[in-house]
């Protein structure tokens, strides 16, 4: 069960249980009655989940012998389900009241909506304790019931005199006059003053919109301006605009009470900000939410996959107008749509204007500008068809161009005229005529590529060696590279053989180091005999998959700021064995381990190039000058944890690590120095894992690869209750709101 219809129906069972047997119900029970309410819905349109689940369990066994075998409502039942349900005697008015009732269910059903009962049981931690597929609408609606409320919110007025700080533009097309006054009712209920609202309509329709909102005669926040024909509705507004800080929605979006409050503290902590973006979901006409999106912070290289900031996205005005303004995004827009083969609807010209407008503002600010603030603070609304996929991918070349895929092409042309955008398939086995398409960014090489030093360990494992050295000589197409082979301890004759045919080769040297296996040391070592600009730590049982995956690495090493690169490593069936890692207070975490060939992740999280705290040392490019400033790999950590901390120290330097999944290559994870889960091995790994969260626990806390909503296990993102870990910020304390440089 994945539909959000079901969340009300799952929340009345664990209630009604609770209240009427004192009791949690079996997760199966929960399904089974699940499905009993659903098939209720035609029937007893008008009756609630939780009265129809009343109805059943006042008939069952289990209740009689608690509460006896009258139907009928009297002074001794109310007395007892009050104290066995809310653990409190009923008042008099209550006494009064459910007393008279006729009949027990309809008692049972309003004491199992009572605050008692919500604050006794979660319904999302019982039906889902080790947490809930982040994608699994009806989980998300328990978990937002639960901890994503308004409750306790406080009223927050500016002081005299004092602008509001936000100014949201909205234009109003003809056939969605209902839906702009689901938006204003919203903002009129924001518990904090500092906004304001810009509506645009038609000439002809601007009588209509007045009418429809009293509030634009009653509230000087709300202004309505006339548009004529030949005028850009959005221009009007953003002209109108008298705030610092602007923000573009629909008619039928929706903004949580508690969003203008939340945004305005971090404003006046980061006045400098000029994009900032918030978590989002769907809300349906019921006022039921799903479709949640979770986003992580801010990568460099963000946008330039499609709209993957979505909204809530509040714009320093001064910014737009410092990129181009209005204009700019316009003119992209209109050249992008004259390029592509079809015409363009109303939606998707607003979703590549607003997109345009994102890319100019993030093209022109630096990064500490950018702030994402992880708090579920809107809601899209029922006017389009709802939100594009946060990557701009296609599933066949047959499929339309996404709008935003020709917007960011339009952008890269314009800004970036060194790159080019181009279109790959994550899974190696498909034919790129069948499989999902994901847009790539192609960074340029230099004419006179940097020579790449390869360092690779080995001991006695001549069958992977002799494939990865036959890939790396072979079927690698870059040109420039020198390859050093470390000999730890090899006694096998075959790989001794094996080490002297490679030898032959003039990019090959072989170095024997007879020292006890650590290997952070003997990568030192190794790295301190070549000389390339870059320098490549490698397992022994990586095998190469597509001719240009060094390639890859190089061009992202060359960007601007970039210190590390790492690479989308395979297991041998073609699932994902590293798509970069994120760090927990468990360690370092793989990111969707095992994900299936071709799949882009949770908001493709493992689909796009990003910004990483750490990659894995099995496959990592970094910079010599770097790597030795750095004074190279911690030899104290032996054999674990070593790749990761080297990625934090070079973060430290305010330098980035980048992951990309365009250099694809197969790991044979472990195969090297095997399994070993001998007491003295693990005891090395925790005391190894147990140090480094120690030095970096201020990044640990920080990590924005993953929003802090969720939890990341080897293989899954989960959505979870909120803990220490993973819980909300502290309201007001923006060092907790996900601000990522």
């Amino acid at each position: 069960m994945n539909s959000r219809r079901d969340a009300d129906k799952a929340a009345a069972v664990v209630q009604v249980f609770a209240a009427g047997l004192g009791r949690l119900p079996e997760r199966s029970a929960v399904e089974h009655f699940v499905s009993v309410l659903e098939t209720l819905d035609a029937p007893f349109a008008d009756v609630t989940a939780v009265e129809r689940m009343a109805d059943m369990i006042v008939g069952s066994d289990e209740f009689r012998q608690r509460y006896g075998d009258k139907h009928e409502s009297d002074v001794p039942f109310v007395r007892a389900l009050f104290l066995d349900a809310l653990g409190r005697e009923a008042t008099a008015l209550e006494y009064m009241r459910f007393a008279r009732q006729s009949g027990r269910a309809s008692v049972l059903a309003e004491v199992a909506v009572a605050p008692e009962i919500m604050g006794r049981f979660d319904p999302f931690e019982w039906l889902y304790p080790r947490g809930a597929p982040v994608q699994d609408d009806r989980a998300y609606a328990l978990w937002a019931e639960r901890y994503d409320s308004e409750a306790g919110l406080k009223n927050v007025r500016l002081a005299a005199g004092q602008k509001p700080s936000i100014t949201f533009l909205l234009n109003v097309p003809a056939w969605r006059f209902d839906l702009l006054e689901e938006t204003l009712v919203s903002l009129l209920a924001q518990t904090h003053s500092g906004w304001s609202a810009c509506v645009a309509a038609s000439v002809d329709d601007f009588r209509t919109v007045e009418r429809l909102l009293d509030a634009a005669r009653t509230d000087p926040r709300v202004r309505v301006f006339p548009v004529l024909p030949d005028v850009d509705a959005r221009q009007v507004t953003f002209q109108a605009a008298e705030t610092p800080f602007i923000a573009f929605i629909e008619p039928g979006d929706r903004l949580m009470a508690s969003a203008v409050q939340f945004i305005a503290e971090v404003l006046a902590e980061l006045p400098e900000t000029a994009l900032l973006y918030t978590d989002e979901d769907r809300i349906d006409a019921h006022g039921r939410r799903w479709g949640a999106r979770f986003k992580p912070g801010w990568s460099d290289d963000q946008l330039l996959g499609g709209d993957t900031i979505g909204q809530l996205a509040v714009m320093a005005r001064e910014r737009i107008i410092a990129s181009g303004g209005l204009d700019a995004a316009c003119a992209c827009v209109s050249v992008a749509e004259a390029d592509d083969v079809r015409p363009w609807s109303v939606e998707e010209r607003e979703r590549a204007f607003q997109l345009a407008v994102k890319l100019r503002v993030a093209e022109a600010t630096t990064t500490d500008r950018i702030v994402h603030l992880p708090r579920v603070l809107f809601h899209r609304g029922r006017g389009f068809s709802g939100p594009s996929p946060m990557v701009a991918a296609r599933v066949s070349p047959q499929a339309p161009v996404p709008v935003e895929q020709a917007v960011v092409s339009r952008h890269i042309a314009d800004c970036r005229p060194g790159l080019r955008l181009t279109e790959t398939s994550l899974d190696v086995a498909a034919s790129a005529a069948h499989g999902m398409l994901w847009p790539r960014v192609l960074y340029p090489l230099p004419t006179v590529r940097p020579t790449v030093s390869i360092v690779i360990l080995t001991r006695d494992n001549p069958d992977l060696l002799a494939r990865c050295l036959s890939g790396l000589l072979y079927e690698t197409d870059y040109p420039a590279f020198d390859v050093t082979i470390v000999d730890n301890g090899g006694v096998e004759p075959e790989a001794a053989e094996l080490l002297r045919q490679f030898a032959v080769d003039p990019r090959v040297m072989v170095r024997r180091i007879d020292t006890p296996f650590n290997w952070a040391a003997l990568n030192n070592e190794a790295a301190r005999g070549t000389n390339g600009q870059l320098l490549l730590l490698l397992n022994d049982d990586i095998e190469i998959l597509r001719r240009d995956w060094l390639d890859e690495l190089v061009r992202q090493a060359l960007r601007p700021g970039v210190g590390v690169v790492g690479a989308r490593l395979l297991y041998p069936d073609g699932a994902l064995q590293h798509g970069g890692m994120a760090l927990t207070p468990d360690g370092a975490t793989h990111i969707l381990r095992s994900a299936s060939p071709g799949e882009g992740g949770y908001l493709g999280q493992i689909a796009w190039q990003r910004d990483m705290l750490a990659v894995t040392g099995a496959c990592l490019l970094i910079h010599r000058a770097l790597f030795e400033e750095l004074g190279g790999l911690d030899e104290e950590f032996h054999v674990t944890c070593n790749d990761v901390d080297l990625c934090l120290r070079v973060v430290a330097t305010g330098r980035r690590v980048v992951w990309t999944p365009h250099a694809v290559l197969t790991h044979i994870d472990g195969a090297t120095r095997g399994r070993d889960h001998r007491p003295e091995r693990q005891v090395r790994f925790f005391r190894e894992t147990a140090r480094l969260i120690g030095r970096w626990s201020a990044l640990v806390a920080s990590d924005a690869t993953i929003n802090p909503n969720l939890k990341l296990t080897d293989r899954d993102i989960l959505l979870t209750p909120p803990t220490d870990q993973y819980g909300r910020p502290d309201e007001g304390e923006v060092a907790g709101l996900g601000v990522k440089a």
